[in-house]
Order: structure tokens, then C-alpha cells, then sequence
């Protein structure tokens, strides 16, 4: 397993896993919505240590501008994935990963859900049930009114498999 401890001395290069890694992570999270650079962010702040990184660690980790991190990092602590902090007796700011960031993003989804919902409930209204749009309208009120039950319950599902797993730990 490669170190993930990042080195004082900015010219020692990461790994080409973790390269690679962080990487991925960007093309797999811009295809959610994310911007590239919000995604291999995200995927060095999986895999770093220290966990808290400073905006020049992220600078040299990810090889990307001073501005394009800081608006990144805004964008992610928005979006609540990641948390800005300072450390005793350090006057730089810090970046980290929230805890159950993931989970967070998937109750802000639910939300979503929701409004989508609530959008095609509207549409119908406005259209009545003789439009053509109707059928439309209905395949997405039914699908976001599933998904706006099933995600809270899918989440509770998730959750206690979590504390099985706390539990199972505590027991060995």
C-alpha cells in the first residue's frame, strides 16, 4: 500500500496509484455534476494524510492553480463535502473531508427528489390528462415519487448495516 503521507519537500512526487486515483475520481465525479477539478479534489482528500490539507498542499498534490483550488474548495464546502479549518498554532487554512460527507450529498438528493416530484405533480396540473405530455409528466412524477420513499428508506437500510458493523467490531 503506498504512503499517503505527504512530504514536506513539494518536489517528492505522489505515488502513480494515487495519481491515477485521484484522477478517476475527478472523470467519475465531474460525470455527477462536479467539475473536474471538484473531483480530484475530492479524491486526494480520500486518500491523503495528513487528512487536513492546506490550499498550497492542494496546489502541488493536484498540480492546479491557486484560484482554481480556492474556488473549488468553495464550491465543495457548499455543496457540504468538505469542511474549511484551522489547526493550533498555524495561521493557514485547512481543507477536509466531511464526515459522511457522501451520506450528506445523498440527504441533499432526497430533497431533490422531492422538488422534481413536485415539478411534474405542477406540470400535470397545468397540462390536465388530455395533453400528450401527460404520459411524460406521470413517468417522472412516478419515478421521483418512488425514489423521494425509497432513498430515506434505503439510508435507514445503510445506516443500521453501519451499526452492525460498529457492533460486530466492539465483539471480536
Amino acid at each position: 500500500m503506498p504512503n499517503t503521507e505527504q512530504s514536506s519537500d513539494p518536489t517528492t512526487p505522489i505515488p502513480a496509484e494515487m495519481v491515477d486515483f485521484v484522477e478517476k475520481a475527478g472523470v467519475v465525479l465531474e460525470s455527477t455534476g462536479l467539475t473536474r477539478l471538484s473531483g480530484r479534489m475530492l479524491g486526494w482528500l480520500l486518500i491523503c494524510s495528513p487528512r487536513e490539507q492546506s490550499a498550497e498542499d492542494l496546489v502541488v498534490a493536484l498540480q492546479a492553480s491557486t484560484g482554481g483550488i480556492s474556488t473549488q474548495a468553495r464550491a465543495l464546502i457548499r455543496y457540504g463535502f468538505i469542511e474549511r479549518i484551522g489547526l493550533p498554532k498555524d495561521r493557514k487554512t485547512y481543507y477536509r473531508l466531511k464526515d459522511h460527507a457522501f451520506e450528506a450529498a445523498f440527504a441533499d438528493q432526497t430533497q431533490s427528489l422531492g422538488q422534481v416530484h413536485d415539478l411534474a405533480t405542477e406540470g400535470l396540473n397545468l397540462v390536465g390528462q388530455s395533453d400528450s405530455a401527460c404520459q411524460r409528466l406521470s413517468q417522472m412524477q412516478d419515478l421521483f415519487g418512488f425514489m423521494r420513499v425509497e432513498m430515506p428508506q434505503m439510508m435507514q437500510r445503510f445506516h443500521a448495516q453501519q451499526a452492525a458493523k460498529l457492533h460486530e467490531g466492539d465483539n471480536p
